[in-house]
């Protein structure tokens, strides 16, 4: 009778130490690889183990809760998955936030957090944060490194005083959330501009910012389901946007083949609808013209010379090759009057740096 209470009694204790409860984490439970999860206060996102389409692996991960074709907008291990469901997920006394298997102390991937009776919560926004004591503080959050989603109160961009940057890197395939090729950032200098690289090329550029709006873009304006917003000072230049009707899943999104878009998520159809593409024609492709050209997307051949440039090779024009660029038909002569031509509804020319 003795040793039935033993075991019961122990039992009872292993149960409590491995269940998280609600949104929060503590240093003396863990999150196991068996159907537990957090979910956050008003049960928009959900955190947990998931393995994508088509896949064995296993990674800890938030989504959305509501929505129900499971979408991971970040992936702690992406690099570092799980072969079997043998996770454990769990915050050391430390603050460190670790994810190991039951058979290794060694962790497949950690925080590297430092934090004083800390506790690990998922908030309504989707952010994960080790919270430092009782300071308003985080000691680390999962905001401060996004994988391909960006969803509403996240930043793409920098943050000069510590350093940090901001931005999303795709997914190597829809089966495979390790680190791919692409990612979306903001270039700083000069007039603020987003940058599209696959590995180190770029592939194409937002307009600069000016404060009012994208390059020869109408003014940034909120649209039905969010409000965008640029936030340019001293100590950050990042892009962000806010939720405007809650009622909605929307996300923007670098997926594997390199496209950034927004997306939201439509309950009926039950599918992920884009909204905005950034890429939207040839003429958007980094460096189409070459140096000094124009693309026009209403014109055949696209590429043109501004009025007083001529094409650097004439010969590579002929066979559609415009990548040389132009040039100016005369040069400039500094002792004679020299005038100016205004072209509206462009992009100013990459690099400028009015600093």
């Amino acid at each position: 009778m003795k040793l039935v209470v033993i075991i019961f009694c122990f039992s009872l204790t292993f149960f409590h130490n491995s269940l998280a409860a609600d949104d929060t984490l503590r240093p003396n439970q863990t999150l196991l690889d068996t159907g537990q999860t957090l979910v956050s206060v008003g049960e928009t996102f959900e955190l947990g183990f998931f393995s994508p389409p088509n896949s064995n692996s296993r990674y800890v991960g938030i989504w959305f809760k509501n929505v129900t074709n499971l979408t991971a907008v970040w992936v702690a291990n992406r690099d570092s998955p799980l072969t079997d469901s043998s996770g454990v997920f769990k915050i050391t006394e430390a603050g460190n936030i670790e994810i190991l298997n039951n058979r290794s102390e060694n962790p497949l991937w950690s925080s590297n957090s430092l934090a004083s009776d800390p506790s690990l919560q998922i908030l309504s926004t989707g952010n994960l944060v080790v919270k430092d004591g009782s300071s308003e503080n985080y000691a680390w959050q999962s905001f401060d490194y996004p994988c391909d989603s960006l969803v509403a109160g996240m930043k793409l961009g920098r943050d000069f005083v510590t350093g940090k940057i901001w931005k999303l890197t795709s997914w190597k395939s829809t089966q495979d959330p390790s680190t791919g090729k692409y990612t979306y950032e903001l270039d700083p200098r000069g007039i603020p501009q987003m940058l599209l690289r696959e590995d180190r090329n770029i592939k194409y550029r937002n307009a600069p910012w000016d404060g009012v709006r994208i390059g020869g873009s109408p003014p940034i304006r909120d649209i039905a389901i969010l409000k965008p917003n640029y936030v340019v000072n001293e100590t950050d230049v990042y892009y962000t946007f806010d939720n405007a009707d809650n009622s909605t899943a929307t996300m923007f999104w670098l997926n594997p083949w390199g496209s950034p878009e927004q997306v939201r998520w439509n309950n009926e159809s039950g599918q992920w609808i884009t909204v905005i593409t950034l890429q939207v024609d040839d003429c958007d492709t980094f460096k189409r013209c070459g140096a000094n050209g124009l693309c026009d997307i209403s014109q055949n051949p696209v590429c043109r010379c501004p009025t007083g440039f001529v094409p650097r090779s004439p010969r590579d024009w002929a066979a559609f090759d415009p990548s040389g660029g132009c040039v100016l038909r005369t040069p400039l002569n500094c002792s004679a009057s020299e005038g100016f031509k205004k072209f509206s509804r462009l992009k100013l020319p990459y690099g400028l740096d009015f600093s």
